[in-house]
């Protein structure tokens, strides 16, 4: 099987660790950066083609998504969403415009959020904190 798109793969240059996640929950980060790939489905497909052990997300999809796959046949999309859950998903910016960048994006309890927007939050969290036990 030919790896060359490999090369092109958005987690590239990045640290594997984030693929491979103990818990369901921590998938989040990697879902992120394979949704803004290019080569999904080839990874996908590689995964697919390798023995069914092979753990991690590949082409947004985790072990368990990989087995129900290959006992269902075709799949071309294995993880098609409906309803909010898709139109959440296609968003590439925030209700203030910034981009869902791997850097920008904040995973908590399997939610995203826009870091720059929590940050700003934080930041008038605390300064009215401040304000309260001051007064």
């Amino acid at each position: 099987m030919n790896t060359d798109w490999m090369k092109r793969a958005a987690c590239e240059d990045m640290n594997t660790n984030m693929f491979f996640p103990d818990k369901a929950e921590d998938e989040g980060p990697a879902r992120a950066v394979c949704s803004q790939c290019t080569v999904a489905q080839q990874c996908l497909q590689y995964a697919l083609a390798q023995n069914t052990s092979l753990a991690g997300i590949w082409g947004n999809t985790n072990k368990r998504q990989r087995k129900r796959i290959r006992e269902g046949g075709t799949a071309a999309r294995p993880l098609e969403q409906s309803g909010m859950a898709a139109v959440n998903a296609a968003k590439t910016h925030c209700k203030r415009n910034h981009e869902f960048t791997p850097e920008n994006t904040r995973w908590s309890n399997g939610h995203r959020s826009c870091r720059t927007c929590y940050n700003v939050w934080l930041r008038k969290r605390r300064q009215a904190t401040r304000e309260a036990v001051a007064a």
